[in-house]
């Protein structure tokens, strides 16, 4: 984990449709949250392949013009609707949009698990991904490829947990939780 960042606003906020160049665990602490993802694989539906603001598809999402941009029309997109106590990974290179109508908080925990995980950043892969030839929407696709390869590759014998009990109540703080620590 490389940083956390607290997202508050009053309501009626959208933010651009953009990737972020690291891994997202977005924790909803009040109100509620829309977002909307796509796999950086639509990178060319969101017109980025060639655009200059790296990360930023030029597309106004509240009024998309599909005379101009017909084939954002055509994008595969995920929704996701962020309650108090969700949350939701946002993998590196995914395009999204969030939206929040009301007062909202919610946590974000930046992760860079490239630099946590060297396989299968192999020196060969490395010097594709930071050639200067390679435009950024195939250094995300590469990403976007290699994570999922790992996650299929490595971790096919994974055992999943699930919660299977709701909490008896809202904790009203983190000491609250079984298991927090003080320091």
């Amino acid at each position: 984990m490389h940083a956390v960042r607290m997202w508050f606003s009053r309501g009626n906020t959208t933010s651009s449709q953009h990737f972020d160049t690291h891994d997202n665990l977005m924790l909803q602490i009040d109100g509620i949250k829309d977002i909307y993802l796509s796999h950086p694989n639509e990178s060319a539906k969101m017109y980025m392949d060639h655009h200059d603001k790296y990360g930023l598809s030029p597309l106004n999402v509240d009024r998309v013009d599909l005379e101009r941009f017909p084939h954002v029309a055509n994008a595969s997109v995920q929704h996701v609707r962020l309650m108090p106590g969700d949350a939701v990974y946002i993998p590196d290179g995914y395009w999204h949009v969030i939206k929040s109508t009301d007062r909202n908080l919610a946590l974000a925990f930046e992760i860079n698990t490239r630099r946590l995980a060297p396989e299968p950043w192999t020196p060969a892969l490395n010097e594709l991904y930071e050639h200067p030839g390679t435009l950024w929407a195939e250094q995300r696709k590469i990403m976007a490829t290699m994570k999922e390869a790992w996650a299929r590759d490595a971790h096919d014998e994974a055992e999943w947990t699930q919660c299977k009990e709701p909490l008896a109540k809202m904790p009203a703080s983190l000491a609250d939780y079984n298991g927090w620590v003080q320091h």
